[in-house]
Formats: structure tokens, sequence, C-alpha cells
């Protein structure tokens, strides 16, 4: 069953006649976020709402952040992996990069890309400059007052990934860029800084109202010469407006596996 869907504010508003398998390929290669319209021609009600349902439902395992690897071997259409690599071609051919690989907040980012992203970075902090990794955590940090701030404005202060605890009440702390790399290269998170990889240690979990994700982290480390294991929990929160509209953005990185919703 085929449907005719519309990739808003991707390649020109491209248009084509895409599988609900080509749909999964391109999610997984960084194209399509789940907060993409789809606009039906032909297709039946609940097929439509089946795509919608995937939204919150679809257990992400893999991380397909990149262009250059081969196609899914999961796909049941290849005609799906076919539809991903054309896409990837126009994006080339048009200049354009793909989200996944540019490590920045963007609104084509999906929330497991987001995370991955950042993971990736932390893994090579150093490359391809010094503390380059560190940067783009702070790039997907919550900036202050995110929804107000002017288009082009400067992020100076960006949420703690840990909250402040006052008795039993927990607390928000803003963070200069310096703080947060503190923070970041403390005892707390040291792993994340050292680890050989990574890899998702759970599905995302989603809120009711759909905005605001989590997903635990696995990430391999040796201590004295044999490799042990880490989890942490990143929480991510989806930007309504203003310059990070539809961008998801971290707002906590939580030690262990965390069940939040």
């Amino acid at each position: 069953m085929n449907t005719s869907l519309v990739l808003g504010g991707m390649l020109g508003g491209v248009k084509c006649q895409a599988s609900m398998c080509g749909v999964k390929a391109l999610r997984r290669r960084g194209y399509v976020s789940t907060s993409f319209r789809l606009f039906e021609s032909n297709a039946p009600a609940k097929l439509v709402r089946r795509l919608q349902r995937r939204k919150r439902n679809e257990a992400q395992h893999r991380i397909c952040a990149t262009m250059d690897q081969d196609p899914d071997p999961a796909c049941e259409d290849p005609g799906g992996c076919e539809l991903a690599e054309h896409f990837a071609k126009i994006a080339a051919e048009k200049g354009i990069e793909n989200p996944a690989k540019q490590h920045r907040p963007s609104a084509l980012l999906p929330p497991h890309a987001a995370i991955a992203g950042q993971m990736e970075a932390l893994l090579r902090i150093n490359y391809p400059e010094e503390n380059s990794g560190l940067v783009t955590a702070w790039k997907f940090a919550l900036p202050l007052d995110a929804e107000n701030m002017l288009q082009g404005g400067t992020n100076r202060f960006a949420l703690s990934w840990s909250n402040v605890m006052q008795g039993d009440r927990k607390f928000k702390m803003w963070l200069t860029m310096k703080e947060f790399d503190q923070q970041v290269n403390s005892p707390a998170y040291k792993a994340l800084l050292n680890a050989t990889d990574w890899q998702p240690a759970w599905e995302l979990i989603w809120n009711d109202a759909g905005d605001e994700v989590s997903q635990a982290v696995r990430v391999g480390v040796v201590v004295d010469g044999v490799k042990e294991s880490r989890t942490f929990t990143f929480l991510m929160k989806k930007v309504a407006k203003g310059p990070y509209k539809d961008c998801w953005m971290t707002t906590g990185v939580h030690i262990g596996h965390i069940d939040m919703f």
C-alpha cells in the first residue's frame, strides 16, 4: 500500500510515492523526523493513523545517523532502501548536509539522532578540534528562555544536566559554558568522556504530550585494564517556538537507567 507524502522543509518539499518501509528507511537515515506532517492523498485513514502512532510507539534500537552505510538488511522492501538512497543523492547534489552529521540542533533531527550526535561527539571529544565534543553537548543543552530568544541570539546560559536538590524539591540550574564544561568533566560524567563505545540501552520513552522523551544509553569504559559498562539516561525536550522551534534539546543526563515517564 503506497501513500503520497511531502517532506516539509526538506529538499524544497520534494514529493514522492513511498511505501511504509520507505518512510522507515528515510527516518532511520536521519532524514525524516517524526514531527514531519504527512500529507495523505489516497491512502486509507487507518494507514495514516498507523504512521502517526509510530511517533511514540516505535522502538528505535538502531541508530542510523549517517548516509554512508549499507542499505538496511531489515528492510522488507528494497524500494524503500532505494528511496532513502535517492534522497541522499538529491541532498548531496543540492549541497544539503545530512542533519545527523552536523552535530548541532536541527528541526530535521528526531530525538534519537540528537542523542546519537552528542554521544558520537563526546566519544571523540577533541576531534576535529580540542573540546569539540563538549561544544556539541553545549549546543544541544536547552538554552535559557529558548522559546523567546531572538533569531541569531547568543546562548549564554544552558540548563544543567543535573537538578539541584533542596530538601525534597528539585530546582533547575542554568550554567555558563565554563560551568557546563566543569560539570561534564566532573567525576559523575567522566565515563562519557572516557568511553570506548556506546549503544542505546533502551528504546525511547515518550511523555503523554509527545514533547519530551528519555532514552538510556550504555557506554563501555576500561577500568584497571578491565572493560566495564556505565548507563546514563538522556532527557530531551522539543522546543515549541523561537529559533529552536521543533529542535530536540537536552534537559538532563541522569546517572543510571531512569524511567522518567
